[in-house]
């Protein structure tokens, strides 16, 4: 995707017509990692947001696989993987200064080997480890 070209995400991509969301995130694990819609147990969504340099909005779809799956990358689609520990998703999160196309913007980022995980990929994981805590405490 031109606006989002070389940074760190997660599966994904546009609706086909006649798709819902869930599909949308289904298919594009497949096309992109491998993995296969039927062993993907979907446990939901999360907020959808606005980006303001790409316009679109982006509907984020959580999926529990109950093992580790073989994953087969789409060159086309995905340079490399990186499989990132739970814990690492955790505040606080450091902040960089990256180019955008706006221009110089100090961000909030998950720092992960020598990877910088920010904008909407940071805001998603963010979420998710809110949601993640939210399960732990009702749950205690």
């Amino acid at each position: 995707m031109k606006h989002h070209a070389g940074q760190i995400a997660l599966p994904g991509g546009r609706v086909e017509e006649g798709e819902s969301d869930i599909e949308t995130a289904l298919r594009e694990t497949y096309e992109e990692i491998g993995v296969r819609p039927e062993k993907i147990r979907v446990l939901g969504k999360l907020s959808p947001f606005y980006v303001e340099v790409s316009h679109f909005v982006i509907q984020p779809v959580v999926g529990w696989l109950s093992q580790k799956p073989r994953f087969k990358t789409n060159s086309n689609e995905v340079e490399m993987m990186i499989i990132l520990p739970l814990e690492k998703f955790k505040p606080p999160f450091c902040k960089v200064k990256m180019n955008t196309l706006t221009g110089e913007a100090k961000v909030p980022c998950i720092k992960y080997n020598d990877e910088i995980i920010w904008g909407a990929t940071a805001m998603i994981l963010a979420e998710f480890t809110d949601v993640l805590g939210e399960i732990n405490l009702t749950s205690e």
